[in-house]
């Protein structure tokens, strides 16, 4: 069910880059529920050599209705400069 889920667009996963800063999470999750975007997972890593000093990583995936919400979704968070980067099922641990 899941991947089905996946296939039709309604369980999504991208990465952004943020600041590490307080209450940047917050704000992240506060506007995907603003977006009607049901967060079902956040990994967020700022120990890695491949993150900016002073950021961090956050591999988000959330539930959304269909293709167009979840481009919408992204769309968003492009809009406000986090540059997301979709990704494929599997590869939100690596």
């Amino acid at each position: 069910m899941v991947r089905e889920l996946e296939r039709e667009n309604r369980i999504v996963s991208f990465r952004l880059t943020i600041p590490d800063r307080p209450g940047v999470l917050g704000h992240i999750a506060t506007r995907l529920g603003e977006l009607g975007a049901n967060i079902l997972e956040v990994d967020h890593k700022r120990l890695f050599l491949d993150v900016p000093a002073k950021g961090a990583r956050l591999d988000v995936t959330v539930e959304t209705r269909d293709r167009a919400h979840a481009e919408a979704v992204l769309g968003a968070f492009a809009d406000s400069g986090y540059e997301p980067v979709r990704l494929e099922a599997g590869s939100v641990k690596d």
